[in-house]
């Protein structure tokens, strides 16, 4: 009997209605898109996961070479403060299939009165609609005009079973590029995608997370 293998099913069964609850589609939205949007459009909820969501804060440190070795100067914002970078996310996923099955049973759109169960052309189903809408996001100007100059933050709205249950953070932020994608013809519905994600400022702040989680212990 593999114990090891036991407990890591114990401690992560995806079966478990708890455990499973804590993992929530990642939401995303901008400035422009609350500017242009209602509610029901305004906040993109993703269909399925990122894959991987890699967190990087690397510290402001140089160095110089001198007679007896290396001097190491660390930078920081105020006398006191740590000299942390600016913390950087590198999200990558896959869009969900985008086949569009729509044309002979789910497409239905209603015109006046009439009920019409043909597919324009070009109709593509909910999970290639996101994925678009995603892309987009990532492509959109830094200064819109429709903000009258104001910067066009974007947010990601994130809950992970590595933060305390029930902690949603909210990264406030910039695309650093639009989306890296590629298409596979050994899975041609399916793409893969990767964004950075430049991180201005969290709510709550990682300090009053890390803090909160020191109070607390959870024992069997």
């Amino acid at each position: 009997m593999d114990v090891e293998k036991i407990f890591d099913y114990t401690l992560w069964n995806p079966l478990n209605p708890i455990e499973y609850s804590q993992r929530i589609p990642m939401k995303i939205w901008t400035d422009l898109s609350v500017h242009e949007g209602n509610k029901k459009q305004t906040m993109l909820e993703l269909s399925v996961n990122p894959q991987s969501v890699a967190f990087k804060q690397v510290k402001r440190i140089t160095s110089d070479i001198v007679r007896k070795g290396r001097v190491y100067y660390f930078w920081s914002s105020a006398p006191g403060e740590r000299n942390l970078d600016i913390l950087a996310l590198t999200i990558g996923g896959v869009s969900g299939s985008i086949l569009n099955r729509v044309a002979n049973t789910q497409y239905q759109q209603t015109l006046s009165e009439q009920k019409i169960s043909n597919p324009p052309e070009g109709a593509i189903n909910i999970k290639h609609q996101k994925w678009m809408k995603l892309y987009s996001m990532t492509r959109e100007a830094a200064y819109p005009p429709e903000l009258n100059g104001e910067f066009n933050y974007a947010y990601i709205e994130y809950v992970s079973p590595i933060f305390p249950t029930g902690k949603t953070i909210t990264f406030k932020g910039h695309f650093s590029n639009p989306l890296d994608f590629e298409e596979n013809a050994d899975r041609p519905f399916l793409i893969n995608y990767t964004f950075e994600f430049i991180v201005h400022q969290t709510d709550p702040s990682l300090d009053t997370i890390l803090e909160e989680a020191s109070n607390f212990l959870l024992t069997r």
